[in-house]
């Protein structure tokens, strides 16, 4: 149900009371009425100079070249054009697209056409097809001896290192969000790492805790997160709450996978 919530832009407690469906579990063959929202207003482009910078991250010579866009506007589609040194890919022969969606930052992989594959260098371009495009441009060397592979982090997080846990006082009970974020891949990040959890007693009541961490590691590492406390939940040893955990929920960090960054704990 979270990933379900999570594609359709709603929430679980939305999903749960228009269908009055208030547990966490479902079964092969429900079927859920999903409230509809809009997509995105794809945002009017303003007049930009070409400066997009194009990230050169490996050359196969003769073959390909891979590259990164890092922070482009999200919502456009660009056209990869490649052409002779010096003409900074203007008319040059089509090779592909790529769409940014929410995420500005993406790592592509494009083939050489065969008109280029014996150039020494080599303009590569990206544009929209605005009347005033979003574009970048730059030179590669068609040989792999000028380019280092950059290597990219990979976070993760596992629904045996997520629980909750809970304390009650004469004032009432506070629960907090314990997990576990890993760096699977030999690539070193020094920066913050978002996330969110969701704490969910199975009886509709659904909290969502923002929160941040920094991660700090030269190569493989983890980090043991504590939420800050919310109240109004109700988890403990005997009616323990489901959890959900997105790490990188704001996409800002290139990742060699962007598909395991969640996990979901549920109750016994």
């Amino acid at each position: 149900m979270y990933n379900m919530a999570i594609r359709t832009g709603t929430t679980i407690a939305t999903i749960q009371r228009v269908n009055c469906y208030f547990s966490n579990m479902i079964y092969i063959g429900q079927l859920f009425w999903l409230p509809f929202h809009p997509p995105p207003i794809t945002p009017t482009p303003q007049p930009k100079g070409c400066d997009l910078p194009i990230n050169i991250e490996a050359v196969d010579p003769g073959r390909s070249v891979t590259f990164v866009t890092i922070n482009y506007p999200a919502y456009q589609t660009f056209t990869v054009t490649m052409g002779p040194a010096g003409t900074q890919g203007i008319d040059g022969t089509v090779v592909g697209t790529f769409g940014t969606g929410t995420v500005g930052s993406l790592i592509n992989t494009f083939n050489i056409p065969a008109n280029l594959q014996e150039n020494s260098e080599i303009d590569i371009r990206v544009s929209t097809a605005h009347a005033e495009p979003y574009c970048g441009y730059t030179t590669f060397r068609n040989n792999s001896s000028t380019v280092t592979v950059i290597p990219q982090p990979d976070f993760t997080v596992d629904s045996n290192d997520i629980n909750s846990e809970t304390e009650c006082t004469e004032g009432g009970c506070t629960t907090v969000v314990n997990f576990i974020i890993r760096n699977i891949e030999p690539a070193g990040f020094n920066g913050t790492i978002s996330y969110l959890a969701f704490l969910s007693d199975g009886d509709g009541g659904v909290i969502e805790i923002p929160g941040s961490t920094n991660f700090n590691f030269a190569e493989y590492g983890q980090k043991s997160v504590t939420t800050p406390s919310v109240s109004g939940l109700y988890c403990d040893y005997y009616y323990d709450c489901s959890v959900s955990v997105f790490v990188d929920s704001n996409n800002a960090i290139n990742e060699t996978n962007e598909e395991n960054n969640r996990a979901i704990y549920l109750p016994n």
